[in-house]
Order: C-alpha cells, then structure tokens, then sequence
C-alpha cells in the first residue's frame, strides 16, 4: 500500500521519519511526479526558471523535477541552484513575518532576473511565498499546460 504525496515536508516526514518513530509504517511513499510518464508531455517552447525547494535538493537529493522540466522546455536555473538554492523564507513565515518577507523578495528578484516566462516551484509554501506576479505557477499547473501545448506557444 501506498501514499501519494504532493509536496516536500510531507515526502519528507512520511518517507524518513515516520519509519523510524511509527512502529508497523509499512508504506510506500510516492512523490506523485514518480508517477508520471514523461512522454505524454508536450515541449513547450517557453524559457522556465525553477525554484528548487530546499527540502528536496537539501535533504533528500531529489532532483527529478529539474531533469522532467529539462525535457519539456528550456530551463535556465538561477545563480543559487541545486545544493546552493535559496530558500523562500516560508519556514521562518509563522514567527518572523518580516524577514520571511525580506527573504522571499530577495529570491523572487533572483528568479525574476532570469527573465524566464515561467517561474516554478513544487513545494505549496514556496509557491505562496514568491507568487508576486502572475507568472509564478506550480509545477503541477505547468505540467498541465504542457497537456495543452497548443495555449502557451
């Protein structure tokens, strides 16, 4: 038996953390990306940036967003990449607002620098953090466009 999940901390808690405190947790923990085909994806000629959120690339290596994106458009990361990605400022949102802020301005500049069509992210808080504009989209939602290739060229 499986659970499927759609963002970071959950694939984190659940896939490392939860085995080790929950006696008999005795499921699979699937990132829904996993469960994709890539192949069913239309190109879209559009220019995207990813905001590659922390948990992923920090804690648990995943990377698998960046190589599906690299298959279905053109993809230029920002300076702070990879390893080296910038957080939000969305964990430190609930007790220090105004640095959260200082934070996600900061990043959001960073990713608008790129001049990308897109903006993406696949983390919920990352993406309630740097929507700034209209052109910052979950990757769920761009995957969709890609459904609907002939929109968005």
């Amino acid at each position: 038996m499986g659970i499927i999940v759609v963002d970071p901390h959950t694939f984190e808690i659940l896939k490392v953390h939860y085995p080790k405190y929950v006696n008999e947790f005795n499921f699979e923990v699937i990132y829904y990306l996993d469960l994709l085909d890539t192949t069913k994806f239309k190109r879209i000629e559009k220019e995207v940036t990813y905001h590659e959120p922390c948990y992923f690339v920090r804690r648990l290596n995943y990377t698998k967003h960046v190589n599906l994106l690299k298959n279905i458009s053109k993809v230029t990361l920002p300076s702070h990449s990879g390893r080296n990605t910038l957080c939000c400022g969305g964990p430190a949102l609930l007790f220090y607002r105004e640095i959260s802020e200082s934070i996600a301005e900061r990043r959001f500049k960073e990713l608008e620098e790129t001049k990308a069509s897109y903006i993406i992210t696949s983390c919920p808080i990352c993406f309630s953090n740097l929507y700034k504009s209209k052109n910052v989209i979950d990757f769920a939602n761009f995957l969709s466009l890609a459904l609907e290739n002939d929109k968005v060229n």
